[in-house]
Parts: C-alpha cells; structure tokens; sequence
C-alpha cells in the first residue's frame, strides 16, 4: 500500500525538469539526444532515477500535454495471452524520438517497476511503435498500464519478441535511454 501511494506520489511531482510550469514531466529520454530541454541528472531532484538509472548530462522531457501536441496514432491489438482486444492511442514512438533528436541506436525502455525492453533504431522505423495515453478512449491509469505504454503489434519487433506473449510491452513507461 505505501508502495502505491508512493509511486502515485512519484507521478504526481515532477520527474526532474519540468517543460513547463503546469505539467509535471511522465518521459524523460536520455542518452544521445541532439535536442535537449533539460539539464543534467541531478542525485536530489531525480531520486527515483537514481534508483534504476546511470547520471546523465543531457536530457529530453515530455508532459502528457507535449505528447498529446504530437500526431496521434491509434492501433487496434491483441496478444495470445490476453482476452481481450483493445485500442490505444497515443504519438508513434518514433515521432517522440524525432521530437527529443534521440539518435541513438540503441533504445532501453524502462517502465517504474524497472522492467526493461531493448529495441533498435531500425526496429522502431520499420514498426508500429506507440507510446499509448489511451486504451479504449480512456486516459491510462497509474497502477494499471500508465500513464504510458510502448505498445506494437504482435511479432512485429521480432526476433527479440517474437509476438506468442506481450513481452516488450512497457507498462508505465518513464525512460528511454538512447545510446550507441
């Protein structure tokens, strides 16, 4: 129970910088990023970071209001292991990569529960990556699957994920850390 409060509270604060004065920041994509809008790692105000995460010098911070300013694409999906189809919306991965210049070509995923998922720049470009606000034209809860989760279609990130369960699916999706 403290540990739900605790991470709600997490989500609620900021996460480092914040882009603005009204939006607390849900993504912060770090590493080889040619576009940066905040400063460095910093031990106090990114706590939580520094639970999972190397220091950084440069980053790039999202708010839900700078994702919803992208372009929204909307997927409909189903894995094996669920039992239930379900339709998500959300900007593509890879105009949120563009939006922070992350050139890196390696992409760790990491949700805040410290699940990790290794993708590829060529991955991402010739996928269906979504980083989802919505399921089924319903803001994504804290404690359920957001407020953001990396989602594609079944075996499209193959050979890594094959597609049989949802592995690589990001629930609550924080950090990307772009890198070569």
């Amino acid at each position: 129970m403290l540990r739900a409060a605790l991470l709600c509270l997490l989500l609620v604060l900021p996460l480092g910088a914040q882009a603005d004065d009204e939006s607390p920041v849900v993504l912060t994509i770090s590493g080889v990023v040619d576009l940066p809008n905040r400063g460095p790692y910093d031990a106090f105000t990114d706590a939580y970071m520094a639970r999972f995460l190397d220091p950084f010098d440069k980053a790039h911070a999202f708010t839900l209001a700078d994702l919803n300013a992208l372009p929204q694409q909307r997927l409909t999906l189903q894995y094996p292991n669920w039992d239930q189809q379900v339709t998500v919306t959300g900007p593509s991965l890879l105009s949120v990569l563009k939006a922070a210049g992350a050139t890196g070509e390696k992409l760790e995923m990491m949700g805040l529960d410290g699940y990790t998922a290794d993708f590829t720049q060529e991955m991402i470009v010739g996928g269906t990556f979504i980083l989802a606000l919505t399921m089924d034209d319903k803001p994504l809860a804290i404690g359920g699957r957001g407020p953001l989760w990396l989602v594609f279609p079944p075996g499209e990130a193959a050979p890594s994920y094959p597609g049989k369960d949802d592995q690589g699916l990001v629930w609550a999706l924080f950090h990307i850390n772009a890198r070569n």
